[in-house]
């Protein structure tokens, strides 16, 4: 039976190396196992790739794939993710696919994969590696054609977006992704006045790391900002489904203050609505949601698992840390941070945006922390750090449904092994500097010890 690095079925999609992880076989056999899966005769599936430099080869792989499964095959070309999320719903296929690193190093790539319209995670990514691995039936050929549904896509996204204030500075860095051309487009469309940095594609990502929750490559639009006086800098990853949002002052509005701005207008349309929110997010965000009278629930992180409890939740807004937005007011309920780059702007033209984020709380937080941890241990690391939090004196109670958030009297750290990198992500919040210290080292220390021991075992 043929075995592929286990390593790389992960729990929101597919990642790995691109050239030892996802070689012409395995892309074919995934693209196989993928339309076998649909359990149709013909299933239609549509199929995007972002600007990697292996992104062609492992798109050809996975049509020829898609193909022998008996596929019928849409193939979009190179889009942000967002597209083709969206190709999956206007073009009403069976399952649609996305090869695309997102922000990972540019050696890296993957599959962002959808079965009508939801993203699929967990089980069902095993469940597709299990019959990669086993003898694929054989059937008639499929075909594939080639759409471009940009100009749908666009139209879809500004319809209803309003832009009062075209006076409005604004500077976006799409860090040479995926995204840059349509952005360039919906917001020329939009009349928004913007000043655009790196937004040509290239798969060698010379600008800067494509991740906007990283400090570090928001040095270039900090700088544009404070040159041309604009109230706000967007950032987007390389595949344009998260956003970084820094204010006319520099600062960094992370991904659950956006979610509490946001969610603002959205509770005023419609009273009562239920917010989704995660693990990494500020106790203040879930605190202030239920304060403007909305239904603020604590999920899981990652973009398949929020959407997929928006669905079950019927809820309006979701937001992580990370930069993934998800709206089902007034859209179709995926991460888009084009879209949610408009949503943004129409909060900024309002005279009360200023106001706005002066008034967001302010709080003793760290950013994202990741302790590098192998995959093969992870989960263990996680394990028994969770074990030790929840029996220790200090910890007043836990939260366990990702990883272990556990609350202490000022403060709160969470610990949990990442979705797509070999890491423990930590996170921390506190009433003050030396409270938060104090959370801060009592949980690092636990993870350093038992991954350094667990690692000497394996």
């Amino acid at each position: 039976m043929k075995q592929f690095n286990s390593n790389v079925f992960r729990a929101n999609d597919i990642r790995g190396n691109a050239d030892l992880d996802f070689t012409d076989e395995f892309c074919i056999r995934l693209g196989h196992a993928f339309a076998t899966n649909l359990k149709k005769p013909t299933p239609t599936v549509a199929v995007g790739r972002d600007c990697r430099l292996s992104s062609p080869r492992i798109a050809r792989g996975l049509i020829l794939g898609l193909t022998r499964g008996g596929a019928l095959v849409s193939d979009i070309g190179v889009v942000p993710s967002p597209t083709l999320y969206f190709a999956s719903h206007h073009l009403k296929t069976d399952g649609a696919i996305v090869v695309t690193g997102s922000h990972n190093p540019k050696e890296d790539n993957g599959f962002k994969l959808l079965v009508n319209n939801q993203a699929i995670h967990g089980p069902e990514i095993q469940t597709l590696r299990q019959l990669m691995e086993s003898d694929l039936p054989k059937v008639s050929q499929g075909q594939v054609s080639e759409i471009d549904v940009s100009e749908d896509y666009l139209e879809n996204l500004c319809h209803d977006i309003k832009i009062s204030d075209r006076s409005i500075k604004v500077v976006t860095d799409c860090g040479n992704g995926a995204a840059g051309p349509l952005l360039k487009q919906a917001f020329s469309r939009l009349g928004i006045n913007a000043v655009h940095l790196n937004n040509e594609m290239d798969g060698n990502f010379p600008a800067h790391h494509p991740d906007p929750t990283v400090e570090s490559s928001l040095v270039e639009l900090r700088k544009k900002v404070s040159d041309v006086e604009a109230t706000i800098g967007i950032a987007l990853d390389g595949d344009g489904d998260r956003l970084g949002v820094i204010d006319h002052e520099g600062n960094v509005i992370w991904g659950d203050m956006l979610t509490l701005l946001l969610a603002k207008d959205v509770l005023i349309a419609h009273p009562g609505a239920t917010i989704v929110g995660e693990v990494k997010c500020s106790q203040s965000m879930y605190d202030g949601l239920s304060a403007l009278g909305g239904n603020a629930i604590m999920w899981k992180v990652g973009h398949s698992k929020i959407k997929k409890k928006m669905t079950v939740e019927n809820a309006l807004l979701g937001g992580e840390m990370s930069g993934h937005l998800f709206f089902r007011d007034r859209h179709l309920g995926f991460d888009d941070a084009i879209y949610a780059a408009a949503r943004i702007i129409e909060l900024v033209c309002k005279p009360t945006w200023l106001e706005s984020i002066k008034q967001l709380p302010v709080t003793f937080t760290t950013p994202e922390i990741r302790m590098e941890c192998s995959d093969d241990i992870k989960t263990e690391v996680v394990t028994e750090v969770k074990t030790f939090l929840t029996n220790h004196p200090s910890t007043l109670s836990t939260i366990d449904i990702d990883g272990i958030r556990a609350k202490f009297e000022n403060g709160w750290g969470l610990v949990r092994q990442s979705n797509t990198q070999p890491a423990i992500i930590m996170r921390f919040e506190a009433t003050n500097k030396d409270e938060l210290s104090k959370i801060q080292n009592l949980c690092e220390e636990a993870v350093r010890s038992t991954t350094e021991r667990l690692s000497r075992n394996h």
